[in-house]
């Protein structure tokens, strides 16, 4: 579920060109790496961001991964949402593939990019305290906002 290349710094909001979601005008960011998705087959691309979502969505996984008990490559918050945002360019995914998403969909999609923008305006940097974060409300509205968007996008899926 995450990028096998880690990354040691947290990219810049501010290094990113603006692209607008389609059916709402709410504003998204383009990924620098886009070119590495260009192309990707639809269904590929989708399994890779609903496994980050269901990663973003469970706190247990969460907990166990950044605490180390069990191998990931999701070792704090920052690392799972690069992996959302840049590594699997759910912006470019959002608006190359805007026919395959109906208007809820597309809402739960905004609710969520503004709780993630949210939680990495106030919560600085990770410091290692998984409780803090798990905790905090900018975090568990995340959690809230990718299950909703994972249950949007896989309804019949009902482990989560």
């Amino acid at each position: 579920m995450g990028n096998a290349m880690a990354r040691t710094t947290r990219p810049s909001l501010r290094s990113r060109k603006r692209a607008t979601f389609p059916r709402t005008n709410s504003s998204l960011f383009q990924p620098i790496n886009y070119r590495r998705t260009e192309g990707m087959n639809f269904y590929i691309w989708r399994d890779r961001v609903v496994g980050s979502l269901l990663g973003l969505a469970d706190t247990a996984y969460q907990r166990s991964a950044w605490t180390g008990t069990i191998d990931s490559s999701d070792r704090s918050p920052d690392e799972m949402l690069v992996t959302l945002l840049d590594d699997w360019a759910f912006a470019s995914f959002l608006v190359d593939n805007r026919e395959q998403f109906n208007d809820s969909q597309a809402q739960r999609v905004e609710l969520l990019l503004r709780a993630i923008f949210h939680y990495q305006k106030t919560e600085s940097d990770y410091d290692g305290n998984v409780e803090r974060v798990l905790t905090s409300n900018a975090w568990r509205d995340v959690v809230i906002k990718a299950r909703n968007l994972y249950i949007a996008l896989c309804p019949d899926d009902v482990n989560i």
